[in-house]
């Protein structure tokens, strides 16, 4: 920040001071109205708060979700993710550098899928971070297929309540 004047947020690191808590550092700059670098404001952010806001994301059966810090660590992982905090996931193929918030198909597997790759979409920070929400192909054709099940009583519903009131008039 001081050399930049954006704000700027770390990596995910195991603090020391704070005991074996996940953290990642954020600094920002404090800049006077004529644009002088005044001083800098840092702090550490525990990595639990959010783990508690991303279960809360990722609690819809079929979903999983990751957090990857600007190094390529992971930070969070919802309970289908194959990864612990911290472990690098640069080169494993569950994100992709330069093709950001597009859905695609990834030829990895999430934990107790039966087959079929992962759909992925993932969404970065302007400071490198990235947000990665993943379901099964699988998990896709159910959810397809029940909603057109869904249409089809639907119809049939309307079809009979048509009959019935045709015969009526």
């Amino acid at each position: 920040p001081k050399l930049t004047g954006r704000p700027f947020v770390s990596g995910v690191f195991v603090g020391r001071g704070f005991g074996q808590d996940l953290l990642c550092a954020a600094s920002a700059p404090i800049v006077g109205t004529d644009g002088h670098l005044l001083g800098l404001v840092q702090g550490a952010i525990r990595i639990e708060g959010l783990n508690r806001l991303m279960r809360g994301a990722s609690s819809q059966t079929g979903i999983e979700m990751m957090v990857v810090d600007p190094a390529g660590n992971m930070s969070y992982g919802s309970s289908g993710v194959p990864f612990t905090p911290t472990q690098s996931v640069r080169h494993e193929g569950w994100f992709n550098q330069g093709k950001h918030g597009v859905a695609r198909f990834i030829d990895r597997r999430l934990a107790n899928v039966p087959w079929g790759d992962t759909l992925a979409i993932e969404i970065d920070t302007p400071e490198g971070w990235h947000v990665i929400t993943m379901t099964s192909r699988w998990h896709l054709l159910e959810r397809t297929f029940f909603d057109i099940g869904m249409l089809i009583l639907l119809a049939a519903g309307v079809s009979l309540a048509a009959m019935q009131f045709g015969r009526r008039h």
